[in-house]
């Protein structure tokens, strides 16, 4: 597995990298979900695209890692879930959303994992 990032997600991502030759990993990106940053934004778009051509190039699976957070399902106080409509609840789910669109439609064989917290060795 090839890492793009170098922080929490992506040491604990090192240690299980050669089981997945084929794959890489973006673990790099706003990882703030109050960030509402545009130029954060545009860097993380710009990044996702310069990986997507990549691994379309290598025919590498792209491991994208979105986000769970109330940003993206909404404050409404239950879980999210994946079978009803998402709507974003501030510019950091409106941009994880549309990240994860832009894959979609790419392409890049791609797997999108929404991750919570976060929590291990390590964590800031």
């Amino acid at each position: 597995m090839d890492i793009v990032g170098d922080g929490f997600l992506a040491r604990s991502l090192r240690r299980i990298s050669m089981e997945h030759p084929r794959t890489v990993a973006l673990a790099s990106g706003v990882s703030w979900a109050a960030c509402s940053d545009r130029a954060e934004f545009a860097r993380e778009a710009a990044l996702l695209r310069d990986v997507i051509r990549h691994c379309t190039a290598r025919g590498a699976l792209l491991l994208f890692f979105s986000t769970a957070s109330t940003a993206m399902y909404g404050p409404s106080g239950g879980p999210g879930r994946e079978d009803q409509k998402i709507v974003p609840s501030n510019s950091y789910g409106v941009h994880k959303l549309a990240l994860e669109r832009q894959l979609r439609a790419s392409d890049a064989a791609h797997l999108i994992l929404r991750l919570g917290h976060l929590v291990g060795p390590g964590q800031p």
